[in-house]
């Protein structure tokens, strides 16, 4: 009988381990809110210099919809979506270590129309960033 508890209390330490995952996982979510639909977002790490391949896979994001890329490593990440037609929208050195939530909406659009994604409005980080001064600066 005492070999039942300490089975059940393994058992249950093993489940709890398993559950939380990667201690150190980060995500990255895509809000779309632009009234298109959005078939690509691309993410490469700071330093690479190259894009990795479409994390949407072939599964669009429509609008008032979102999407979330899970198990990245924290750290420095560029983001690239392509809106239509076929304007693409970066945003350089997003600082990602828990969750960055990028809303996407039809002035994203329309400033991807005039090759300037500059503004980064209705961005959101959740965790540090300590290389990234405060923004706006002012």
């Amino acid at each position: 009988m005492r070999k039942t508890p300490v089975r059940i209390g393994r058992l249950a330490a093993i489940v709890a381990v398993l559950a939380t995952g990667p201690v150190s996982a980060a995500d990255v979510v895509l809000v779309n809110h632009s009234g298109y639909v959005i078939n690509s977002l691309y993410i490469s790490p700071c330093v690479v210099g190259q894009w990795g391949p479409n994390q949407l896979y072939g599964t669009p994001v429509e609008s008032s919809r979102s999407m979330v890329v899970s198990n990245l490593a924290p750290g420095c990440y560029d983001l690239k979506v392509v809106l239509p037609p076929w304007n693409s929208c970066v945003l350089n050195g997003a600082a990602v270590y828990k969750a960055f939530v990028w809303t996407i909406t039809w002035s994203t659009v329309t400033e991807s129309a005039f090759e300037d994604c500059s503004r980064t409005a209705r961005t959101v980080t959740v965790g540090r960033r300590p290389w990234l001064p405060p923004w706006p600066p002012y």
